[in-house]
């Protein structure tokens, strides 16, 4: 595992600044299927903030847009977009759930979204980010680490779900975004 820290820039108090509190290496597990997502408009620039943790609307539009530039990643590459799946979604909501319930930044058991989803493939991203992180910071830093670039970019990943949820305890956002294949 890899974990990636940053210190916040004390000369940047007027603007929200993304650190990196942790970023650990996505697992990689599985085999194949194939689908298409269709295109989506171009969200304007948001930020995680703490008062929107419980506007349900608010973070589900999140959601959508760090998935888009995840798939705006993949045709970069030569990918396929990965299509939003309920089951994926429904793991990553109940595992960002759990990790902020007990304090414990870990990855799932992908064993278990194996036998939920009836998949053969499965991999997963996480990120921990504080206030002020756009899609496009939680998506660079992905890009940035071997293995979750590797997850991002694997033609397997054909079908996603992700979920940002705040943690009042270490006062950061979780984020998890999970690729399936059936």
């Amino acid at each position: 595992m890899e974990t990636k820290r940053a210190t916040p820039s004390k000369s940047s108090s007027l603007r929200m600044r993304t650190w990196v509190a942790a970023v650990i290496t996505g697992l990689i597990a599985g085999l194949s299927l194939s689908t298409t997502a269709a295109t989506v408009p171009t969200a304007t620039a948001m930020q995680l903030k703490s008062a929107n943790a419980h506007d349900a609307a608010w973070v589900k539009k999140y959601n959508k847009r760090l998935r888009e530039l995840v798939n705006k990643r993949r045709a970069n590459h030569g990918f396929k977009p990965a299509k939003n799946t309920q089951c994926a979604a429904k793991w990553a909501a109940h595992w960002s759930a759990k990790m902020t319930k007990t304090g414990k930044f870990a990855h799932s058991d992908l064993g278990g979204l194996l036998n939920k989803c009836n998949a053969n493939y499965a991999s997963e991203n996480i990120a921990m980010i504080w206030d002020g992180a756009k899609p496009r910071d939680i998506v660079r830093m992905w890009m940035n680490s071997p293995g979750h670039r590797a997850n991002i970019l694997n033609k397997k990943a054909r079908l996603t779900g992700v979920s940002v949820r705040w943690d009042d305890k270490q006062q950061a956002w979780v984020a998890v975004q999970n690729f399936v294949r059936n």
